[in-house]
C-alpha cells in the first residue's frame, strides 16, 4: 500500500492534459462534452480520463452552475438530465462528470460495484479519492474556462456522500443539497441493507459484529481527534481519509440542505445523524420515501433545492 500524503489527499493538476471539447444540442439546449486526463490514474486506461458535461440555458443565464453528482451504478445519466431539464428553464447552467468506473470509464468485462465499492480497502480508497480529485479538477475547468464562479451542487446517494466529502475539502461550492446521503460509511456497511454483501464477505474472513463495533469506535475517536486538533492526523487506516465525517468540522458551518427518506434502509438514520450533528445540525427535510422510491419525489426535491439555492428556505 502506497504512503498517503495527508496534506495532499485530494490535490490535482491545474492544467488539462489531452483535453477534447465537443459541442452539440440536446432538446434544443446547447451542450458541451469535455474530456481530459485525470490527475490520478489507475491500471485501467478507460478510467484514466475525466468526462465532464455542461448544459446551457437558452437565455437569461443567472451566473449559477449546478454541479450534479450521480449515484452509484448509474448506467445512463438519468439523475443529471432530470436536474438539468428542471433548472435550465430558470437560467441555471447544469454540469456533471462521470464518476470513476462508471459508463465511459468502465473497463471492459468489469462491473462498477467490483471496482468502486470494493471490499478491498486500497481499491475503495482509490475510487473515492479519484472521484473527489476529478470533481475538484472539473470545478477548476468551470472556473477558468467557463467563468462560472458560483458553483452549487446536488448529490444523490453516493453522490451525496461525495458532495459532503467535497464540501469538506473545497470551499468553492456555495451551497449543496445532500439528497439521500449520510456520513460514516462504515456504519452504512455495518448496519444498512446495502452493506449486507460486505458483512457476509467479512464474516467469511473471520470478522464479526464485535469487530465492526470496535472499528466504528476507533473511527469516531479519530474523527473527534481531527476536530479537536483542527487538522488531519496520520492514520494507517486510509479509508478514514475518504469519509465525509472526517472533514465535517472543516469549513463549518456548512451551507448544506439535507433531504432524506424516513423509510430509507440504505442511508440509515444513525449515519445521517452522525454527519448532520457534526455539521452543526443544518436544515433537514424528511420525505416519506425509501431509498429506491426517491425519483417519485424529484419534482418536490428539485423545487426545495431551488428555494434553498435562492435563499427562500
Amino acid at each position: 500500500m502506497d504512503v498517503v500524503d495527508i496534506k495532499n489527499v485530494f490535490g490535482y493538476e491545474k492544467d488539462f492534459k489531452d483535453i477534447e471539447i465537443k459541442k452539440d444540442k440536446i432538446r434544443n439546449y446547447e451542450h458541451k462534452k469535455i474530456k481530459f486526463k485525470s490527475s490520478i490514474t489507475s491500471k485501467y486506461e478507460e478510467n484514466n480520463f475525466v468526462y465532464g458535461y455542461i448544459f446551457y440555458p437558452k437565455k437569461d443565464y443567472n451566473k449559477k452552475n449546478i454541479l450534479t453528482i450521480h449515484p452509484v451504478h448509474e448506467v445512463v445519466p438519468f439523475f443529471e438530465y432530470t436536474v438539468a431539464f428542471y433548472f435550465l428553464k430558470y437560467g441555471y447552467r447544469v454540469s456533471y462528470i462521470t464518476l470513476p468506473f462508471h459508463r465511459e470509464r468502465m473497463p471492459k468485462d468489469a462491473k462498477s460495484k467490483e471496482l468502486f465499492l470494493s471490499n478491498d480497502e486500497s481499491e475503495y480508497f482509490f475510487s473515492m479519492r479519484q472521484s473527489v480529485v476529478d470533481l475538484r479538477h472539473f470545478i477548476q475547468f468551470l472556473n477558468d474556462e467557463e467563468d462560472d464562479k458560483e458553483i452549487y451542487s446536488i448529490g444523490f446517494s453516493l453522490g451525496a456522500i461525495l458532495l459532503n466529502l467535497l464540501m469538506g475539502v473545497d470551499n468553492r461550492i456555495v451551497k449543496g443539497v445532500s439528497l439521500m446521503g449520510a456520513g460514516s460509511v462504515i456504519r452504512l456497511m455495518g448496519e444498512g441493507i446495502y452493506g449486507l454483501p460486505s458483512r457476509i464477505y467479512y464474516k467469511k474472513q473471520g470478522l464479526n459484529y464485535d469487530t465492526y463495533r470496535n472499528e466504528l469506535k476507533n473511527f469516531l475517536n479519530y474523527v473527534n481527534t481531527v476536530k479537536n486538533k483542527g487538522e488531519l492526523i496520520e492514520t494507517d487506516t486510509i479509508w478514514y481519509l475518504v469519509d465525509p465525517l472526517t472533514y465535517a468540522s472543516f469549513n463549518n458551518p456548512r451551507n448544506v440542505l439535507f433531504i432524506n427518506g424516513l423509510f430509507d434502509l440504505v442511508m440509515i438514520k444513525k449515519a445521517v445523524y452522525d454527519l448532520w450533528e457534526r455539521l452543526g445540525k443544518p436544515k433537514i427535510i424528511w420525505i416519506l420515501s425509501t431509498h429506491y422510491t426517491t425519483p417519485l419525489y424529484f419534482p418536490y426535491i428539485l423545487n426545495q433545492s431551488k428555494k434553498f439555492f435562492e435563499n427562500k428556505i
